[in-house]
């Protein structure tokens, strides 16, 4: 709760995809996927920032000191995109983001930042921010 209360914005992740992922590749293959994607999306952001896995193909990020978080959105989308899982090149990742930014950060936003996810993964390879 600390942590929340010093961002200043929110990103909501999901792997595209992920279910066809899983059932074309298998769960190894979705393993690494994931592991990949993490590892990915912790180069992108700064030491500062908390990148939270939830489960399944979801993510989570708390940025601190953040003015408005769409440039490193769009990094973090674009890294992904050019992302290759190793032992597994076929693999194509993507992934919608769903960024809220604000002042002072409640747990409430999380759920503002679902709601633009939502938005975002009607497209795919998307970021859409407030």
């Amino acid at each position: 709760k600390q942590a929340l209360q010093k961002a200043t914005a929110i990103a909501r992740i999901d792997l595209d995809l992920y279910r066809q992922i899983r059932e074309t590749y298998g769960p190894m293959v979705t393993e690494a996927a994931l592991k990949t994607l993490g590892i990915t999306i912790q180069k992108c952001v700064r030491k500062t920032d908390s990148v939270i896995y939830l489960e399944g193909e979801k993510f989570l990020i708390f940025f601190y000191g953040m003015k408005h978080p769409v440039l490193k959105l769009e990094e973090i989308r674009s890294a992904i995109q050019r992302t290759v899982i190793p032992q597994h090149p076929a693999v194509k990742l993507s992934i919608s983001i769903g960024g809220y930014f604000s002042e002072k950060i409640s747990i409430n936003d999380i759920t503002k930042a679902q709601k633009l996810l939502d938005e975002a993964r009607l497209h795919l390879n998307y970021v859409v921010v407030n």
